[in-house]
């Protein structure tokens, strides 16, 4: 079992909202490269070149050390078959919860979270 690698689109949004992998060199570093265009190619391990490509739980704390955001991610479970669904939340400083939309795995709705989290950081 490992952790999940955030999504290309949410490494790019959370470099541009200063997430760097130098605070985290103690954990394994991988990168997404990109080419001349701005496109994903590949993801490489221990490089210094490229957009920083964390594990969700690494960003996830990250958001919720650094700025305060705090991500739930919640079951549910549909009456109709009792099939189990995730919804997520966040907990910004002492607004009101922002609650998401509903998805098939875990880590659906956390890459969901970590996005909107993200795009709150001014």
């Amino acid at each position: 079992m490992t952790d999940q690698l955030i999504s290309f689109e949410t490494a790019k949004l959370a470099e541009e909202k200063g997430f760097t992998k130098d605070r985290f060199s103690h954990f394994p570093s991988f990168c997404y490269t990109i080419n001349a265009n701005g496109y994903k190619e590949g993801i490489l391990n221990h490089v210094s070149v490229g957009i920083p490509a964390p594990t969700q739980s690494l960003l996830q704390k990250w958001l919720r050390e650094k700025y305060n955001i705090h991500i739930i991610i919640e079951p549910e479970i549909d009456p109709i078959d009792d099939s189990v669904y995730y919804r997520w939340r966040g907990r910004i400083k002492m607004r009101p919860s922002q609650i998401g939309g509903v998805s098939k795995t875990y880590e659906e709705a956390l890459e969901q979270g970590l996005q909107e989290a993200l795009k709150l950081i001014d």
